[in-house]
């Protein structure tokens, strides 16, 4: 695993945002990571640790503490890794759970703690479990084998180099996962203690039971059991004697339930006679009570003999009722037909009112449809006309229209024209600026060339000579000769004033001709704006005929045009705005808009009309039905209304023709005289029945009673004298003799029950406590010898065993640096002696001194050696924990400080044996701020702190 790219935010002492480019530090080799102490630079590898698992390196701190106190509020914080692994590159981003500003409302709230890993096909993974488990699955290691392998402090591994056998355990259990093999010494500890405490258990519960033996005090076996209940006697021997002593009282509960049956047998004998007994003196009493009886019963029966005769004297009386209550019922059709005739005439009556509703309904329906009608009418006498200005008003509106676009296209051509004139100006002026500055540029040259040819005469002047002609003028005397000027030009600059001249003269002429272009354009475009304006003055004016023709007082297009064209403007004046023929022509498009508009509010007056028209052609015939039909429907009515009167006068004469032969004035009344006649008539009924009832039931009484009397005296004539006091004395021995026998019984009973339960649990408890001991003393050995408590032998426990195994390797890989860092005299080596058998052991260290040849503890090296010793040991269990974790490769590695307590010569082995460790392919970074590193290691990641308590990072190649 290679660190690539690294972006911290907000993330420890970095209160912005500081990014890494890892790559520019190469491929491998040492870089040194500088700076002030505490400004951050072991925060790097936190941030790498913390990009990778969600936690920092150091125990101490916590994810929700990696929030930088220096950062703004509104700075996010996280870190983004982007690392290769193999010939893969990986992207994960994660951010600790930390309080921020909310976005909406007000106030903060927290941010959850989040993680997303980019693939390098592109795929994300989010979430933070499942980022988690992305990376060890890259990777192969977890975070505590991560911090051991890429971070090398030297505090933690000088700790390491100095821990006793039990410190080391800790240490070797978290990296090696050796917790298993404790979790199997605790697990044996555990079920040895288990099946000592149950073999106690089923000691103590076979004691329990022993003592549980119940026996008769007279018995011949109680002696030996209280001496088997001392303990005095084996296990074996005591359930024979429990079976000695339960064969006893077997015997014993038999005699117990044959005596018992005895006394039961004759028990029952004597009640039998007791019983006869105590039947024949309530036979005495019940036939004194019977008597009593019998002479009350012939009183009772008298009464009812007379109440039943009274009763069926009233039978006339209860034919009478019957009969008119049968006169009664025989009318009840006839109540049926008048309560129909009623019935029908409400009926009749509702539907009467309905229907003069109904026809008061359609009346006001019908003059409404009438005086609808009417309106209709009028309004179609009032639109009989409708539509027939359209097409003049349209054409009207058209001739307008075309106006107003050919006003419209003489104000662009005429802005068009203006904007030409406009442009004519400017190049006239350009023309007239070129043409002075030609002039000014003429006169410059021609002043240069007189001054230039003055200074020619004047050279020439110099070598003249008195008596000598002169070159020019061939004369002898030279009364005044040139003199050469002090200003006078060079050639050169004779030929520049000659080409500005040239140069202002060709810009002169071409702006003339431009003139001359533009002056020719601009004329032609007055003359086609003054036909244009002549052909909107003869629409115009046609125009005008045409609406003159309409009103009757028209005159000739053609005199209307001849009269316009003499007042069309010149050349000048179209150039010009604001001209009187201008505000003439906008006062006329200002008319003509408003003469279109109101042309158009006309027409869709007059279409809106003919639409009106046509509509009342098609709504007049259909009211006029919808009238003739509620005329018809009102007369219908009417005519069922006259219908309906007849029936009802007919059915209210049945009703009364009816009502006049009955008694009541409705069925219901006479229903209840039925009712009550009836219900008089069953109380006489049911007042005959109950007293012939009670005749019977007195009769039946008597009957019983006499019979009962005769079956008495017939029992007492025929009885047996008994002796029941005798009897009672008897039966009272007999239950004492029984109760006993049950009591003794029971008693046997539940000593034989109680001894059996107690036979079978001594029998199956013997058994487990036997396989109990069995199993405690294999399991007891295997324990002791797991947690290294064999009596005589070294305290060497299961998983301190395994773990040598690790250390030997580990010191094995470290003797390799170690040698040579220590110029050959230092080797380390596990110790192999223990102090003494009570205390564990076998992870203590030693160092070999091979320049005296002795062997001593690790705790007895310098601080110099000792840091020596610790990174050997370090880099030894960093390779031994790739190796054990699959033979996983990570190509960076930090070692943390420790390196300002070497010599001179220290500090160079050290640094070369990380330089041989870190290769052509692995980046070792080494933290410190020791100043010679700083000369001694070109590539650097320096940290620094500002005022404000943020740090800073950069990287310097």
């Amino acid at each position: 695993m290679r660190p690539r790219k690294l972006v911290i935010s907000a993330f420890g002492p970095y209160a912005g945002r500081a990014e890494l480019d890892m790559d520019r530090l190469g491929q491998g080799g040492l870089y040194l990571i500088t700076g002030d102490t505490g400004a951050g630079k072991t925060t790097i590898f936190d941030a790498v640790a913390f990009a990778l698992y969600g936690e920092a390196s150091g125990a101490n701190r916590e994810p929700g503490m990696l929030r930088s106190k220096y950062a703004d509020p509104d700075t996010p914080t996280f870190v983004e890794l982007t690392f290769s692994y193999g010939n893969k590159v990986y992207t994960v981003r994660r951010n600790p759970e930390y309080e921020r500003p909310a976005k909406r409302g007000g106030g903060t709230t927290i941010q959850k703690a989040d993680a997303e890993l980019t693939m390098p096909d592109g795929r994300v993974i989010a979430k933070v479990k499942d980022v988690n488990a992305a990376v060890r699955e890259i990777l192969g290691v977890d975070r505590n084998q991560f911090s051991q392998i890429a971070m090398i402090a030297q505090g933690d591994f000088l700790k390491l180099l100095l821990a006793d056998t039990k410190e080391r355990q800790g240490i070797f259990r978290e990296l090696f996962q050796t917790g298993r093999y404790q979790v199997l010494q605790e697990r044996l500890k555990d079920e040895s203690g288990k099946l000592r405490d149950a073999c106690a258990a089923e000691k103590a519960s076979v004691e329990q039971y022993i003592r549980g033996i119940a026996c008769a005090a007279e018995s011949s076996f109680s002696s030996e059991l209280e001496k088997a209940k001392a303990g005095g006697l084996p296990v074996e021997e005591i359930r024979e004697l429990l079976e000695n002593i339960l064969d006893q009282d077997r015997k014993a509960r038999d005699h117990m339930e044959t005596e018992f049956r005895k006394a039961e047998e004759e028990l029952a004998k004597v009640a039998t006679e007791l019983g006869r007994a105590a039947e024949l003196d309530r036979a005495e009493k019940e036939l004194e009570q019977a008597e009593e009886k019998r002479a009350a019963c012939r009183l009772r029966l008298a009464e009812a003999e007379n109440r039943r005769k009274e009763q069926q004297d009233r039978k006339p009386e209860q034919e009478r009722l019957q009969e008119k209550a049968a006169r009664i019922r025989a009318e009840l059709p006839s109540y049926q037909a008048a309560e129909e005739r009623q019935m029908e005439l409400q009926k009749l009556e509702r539907e009467l009112m309905e229907e003069s509703e109904r026809q008061a309904e359609l009346s006001a329906r019908q003059e409404q449809q009438a005086r609808r009608l009417e309106k209709l009418k009028e309004e179609q006498k009032k639109y009989a006309g409708a539509g027939e200005q359209r097409e003049r008003l349209a054409r009207e509106q058209e001739q307008a229209e075309r106006e107003k676009r050919e006003l419209n296209a003489f104000g662009a051509e005429l802005a068009s024209y203006r904007k030409l004139g406009a442009e004519l100006q400017r190049v006239q002026e350009k023309y007239r600026k070129a043409a002075a500055d030609m002039e000014k540029k003429d006169a410059a040259y021609r002043e240069l060339n007189r001054a230039f040819l003055d200074e020619q005469a004047g050279i020439l002047a110099e070598t003249l000579e008195d008596r000598k002609p002169c070159p020019v003028c061939g004369s002898l005397i030279h009364p005044s000769p040139a003199r050469k000027s002090e200003k006078a030009p060079a050639e050169a600059e004779l030929k520049k004033a000659e080409q500005e001249f040239r140069s202002a003269k060709e810009k002169a002429e071409k702006a003339s001709a431009e003139a001359g272009s533009r002056s020719g354009e601009v004329k032609a475009k007055a003359g086609h704006l003054r036909e244009r304006l002549a052909e909107i003055l003869r629409i115009r004016a046609g125009g005008q005929e045409e609406e003159q023709e309409t009103d009757g007082t028209g005159t000739s297009a053609g005199q209307v045009s001849e009269r316009e064209m003499k007042k069309l403007p010149g050349a000048k004046e179209l150039f010009q705005p604001g001209e009187p023929w201008e505000q003439e022509l906008g006062a006329r498009f200002s008319a003509l808009d408003q003469k279109i508009s109101r042309l158009r509010k006309q027409i869709e007056s007059e279409e809106a009309a003919l639409k009106r028209r046509k509509e009342l052609e098609e709504l007049v015939p259909r009211e006029e039905e919808a009238e003739k039909t509620l005329r018809e429907e009102l007369f219908g009515i009417r005519e069922s209304m006259a219908a309906a009167a007849s029936r009802r006068e007919e059915l209210e004469a049945r009703r009364k023709e009816i009502c006049s032969s009955l008694q009541f004035e409705s069925r219901q009344q006479a229903e209840q005289e039925i009712e009550r006649l009836e219900t008089g008539k069953k109380a006489m009924e049911k007042a005959l029945k109950d007293a012939e009832d009670a005749f019977r039931a007195q009769e039946q009484e008597m009957d019983g009673l006499e019979g009962q009397i005769r079956q008495l005296q017939t029992l007492l004539q025929n009885a047996v004298p008994t002796d029941a006091e005798g009897l009672s004395e008897r039966q009272k021995e007999l239950q004492a003799q029984k109760d006993s026998c049950r009591e003794m019984q029971k008693k046997l009973h539940a000593r034989v029950t109680s001894n059996e339960e107690t036979l079978r649990n001594l029998a199956a408890h013997t058994e487990t406590l036997s396989e109990l001991e069995r199993r405690w003393s294999w399991v007891r050995a295997l324990s002791n010898t797991a947690n290294g408590n064999l009596a005589g032998k070294e305290k060497l426990m299961l998983e301190t065993y395994i773990q040598t195994t690790y250390f030997d390797r580990i010191i094995r890989r470290a003797n390799l640096r170690f040698l040579d860092m220590s110029g050959g005299q230092y080797e380390l080596k596990r110790s192999r002696e223990a102090g003494n058998n009570k205390s564990q052991s076998g992870l203590e260290l030693n160092v070999i001194d091979h320049y005296n040849g002795t062997e001593r503890s690790v705790r007895t090296l310098s601080g110099g050696e000792s840091f020596k010793a610790s990174l050997s040991l370090a880099l030894g269990l960093a390779d031994e924990i790739q190796s054990s974790a699959g033979g996983i490769r990570l190509d960076t590695m930090f070692v943390d400080e420790g390196f300002g307590s070497l010599d001179e010569e220290s500090l160079r082995q050290a640094i070369q044996t990380l330089a041989d460790l870190a290769g052509g392919n692995r980046l070792v970074g080494i933290i410190s701020h020791v100043g010679e590193l700083k000369e001694r290691i070109d590539r650097q990641i320096v940290v620094t702190k500002d005022r404000t308590g943020g740090s800073h990072v950069r990287i310097e190649c």
